[in-house]
């Protein structure tokens, strides 16, 4: 997946929907549900690639303003998410240092997008979801971000 397909893709969320992310995430869902099992697995990917951009030391600190000892893993993923939520130009501006949402800021549900959409297209559990997407992008998987 290529990067402008990349970031329409991720357009199709709708942020308008206030703090309903479930339902914010929906038509990403829907578009995804409806792909070739190998499309929806390459946005699972893209979507892993640009998580793990951001999983970087100075990225953290610029962002939440303290060091990776008094950083919680789980709240870092989750504004990560809200970056690449937050369209291309906040996931550049963010991954440059210029500015980011606020260190309060979650959208975790983005990362579900893919294998729930997969669940729906088989009536099957999101858990079972057969894909491991690549890169890692849990935080501090990225160890080049963190040395």
């Amino acid at each position: 997946m290529d990067e402008d397909e990349f970031w329409d893709t991720v357009g199709l969320l709708d942020r308008a929907r206030g703090g309903d992310d479930v339902a914010a995430a929906e038509p990403l869902v829907a578009y995804l549900a409806a792909l070739p099992n190998g499309e929806l697995f390459a946005f699972g990917n893209a979507l892993a690639e640009h998580l793990r951009a951001l999983d970087r030391r100075d990225v953290a600190e610029w962002a939440f303003g303290f060091s990776r000892d008094r950083l919680f893993p789980d709240e870092f993923l989750g504004w990560r998410c809200a970056c690449v939520a937050g369209g291309r130009e906040c996931y550049a501006d963010a991954l440059a240092g210029r500015s980011a949402p606020a260190a309060g800021a979650r959208f975790e549900e983005l990362m579900f997008a893919p294998m729930r959409a997969w669940a729906r297209k088989y009536g099957a559990d999101p858990a079972d979801y057969p894909h491991e997407p690549r890169p890692g992008f849990q935080t501090f998987d990225n160890e080049d971000g963190w040395s």
